[in-house]
């Protein structure tokens, strides 16, 4: 199996390219190797890749500036991962997106569950929805 990592100079994404270099073929790609807010670069190394599966751990993680930086936070969090889905669905690769706690306002108790409502508080929980 063909794997690509986007986000790979991150926490979680270097931790998978561990995880998997010894299992399958897995291509990296950090913040500087491929910028997701641009959507002709993500065309441009995705299109000419041979992969069957994409696991995208990559996102505008600050909290703060996204409340500043709006835009760039949906760029990133919200569109480039339908571009990333679309690429996917084209080629009939598997995708694995990552989302947030942060889509949930806090108030819950117990853990959340995945059928739970999700009440974003900030722009980067919207963003991630």
């Amino acid at each position: 199996m063909k794997i690509v990592v986007i986000g790979s100079g991150g926490r979680l994404g270097a931790a998978l390219m561990r995880e998997y270099q010894n299992k399958f073929a897995v291509t990296g790609f950090n913040h500087a190797q491929l910028d997701l807010s641009n959507f002709d670069h993500i065309r441009e190394k995705l299109c000419g890749a041979n992969f069957d599966a994409l696991i995208n751990t990559a996102a505008f993680t600050n909290v703060d500036l996204c409340e500043t930086r709006r835009e760039q936070a949906f760029r990133v969090n919200a569109e480039a991962p339908r571009l990333l889905a679309e690429i996917c669905h084209d080629r009939n690769a598997k995708l694995i997106h990552f989302s947030t706690d942060y889509v949930f306002d806090g108030e819950k108790r117990e853990p959340y569950a995945e059928e739970d409502e999700a009440k974003p508080i900030s722009v980067y929980g919207e963003s991630k929805l």
